[in-house]
């Protein structure tokens, strides 16, 4: 590797969580006059090929349309070290671990933005709500199956992969989003009180023996 390419490395922010927590949110936050490289977001593709096709919401075939094509964009944009924002539930750990992988062979620097919720019933009613408001739909059993892959499979597996990470726990809708945890130079620090943990980062605390 060069001395420029070690200089100057692209970024990639991974903007992840289970369905219906607020990685939507986040990202708005995000990309308010921020120089963070383009988004990719399977879900603004599906409304795009959704709107091309003349259907009133995204179809569940049109929804796999849009998961390859950020797919390829993630891809393409990793093979040419653009800096580039992911959204994306990360429930698929092989795929995300061949792709950060990759990333990182690239010379990336690697940011994940994670965020959670105390409990899967706090997204199924969350994505029930989006559904409402015109959103797209996503079955209650897959909610709540691909919160618990998320939590307890792919994130201890990400998170050590990637140069710095801050983890928010969106339960409350009053509180809105809190950064409870961060992890930099390979240690996760906790960011609130002990007492005022959620169980959730307790349990990857001792996942990650840290």
């Amino acid at each position: 590797m060069s001395a420029a390419h070690r200089k100057t490395p692209p970024t990639l922010t991974l903007v992840a969580g289970p369905n219906g927590s607020g990685k939507t949110t986040i990202v708005s936050g995000l990309h308010v006059g921020s120089n963070l490289g383009v988004l990719v977001n399977a879900d603004e593709i599906a409304l795009a090929f959704a709107k091309r096709k003349g259907e009133a919401s995204p179809s569940v075939e049109t929804q796999w349309e849009a998961a390859r094509s950020a797919e390829d964009m993630r891809w393409a944009l990793v093979s040419q070290r653009i800096s580039f924002v992911a959204e994306t539930v990360m429930s698929d750990l092989e795929r995300w671990r061949r792709f950060l992988t990759e990333a990182k062979a690239q010379g990336y620097r690697i940011v994940l933005i994670f965020v959670t919720t105390a409990h899967p019933a706090i997204n199924v009613a969350r994505v029930s709500e989006r559904v409402q408001a015109g959103g797209h739909a996503v079955e209650p059993s897959k909610v709540i199956a691909r919160y618990h892959k998320v939590m307890d499979e792919a994130l201890p597996v990400i998170l050590p992969m990637v140069d710095e990470a801050v983890l928010f726990d969106n339960s409350s809708p009053e509180a809105g989003a809190v950064a409870v945890a961060v992890m930099q130079k390979g240690a996760l620090v906790m960011r609130v009180p002990e007492d005022q943990l959620p169980s959730w980062t307790r349990r990857l605390g001792k996942r990650l023996k840290i």
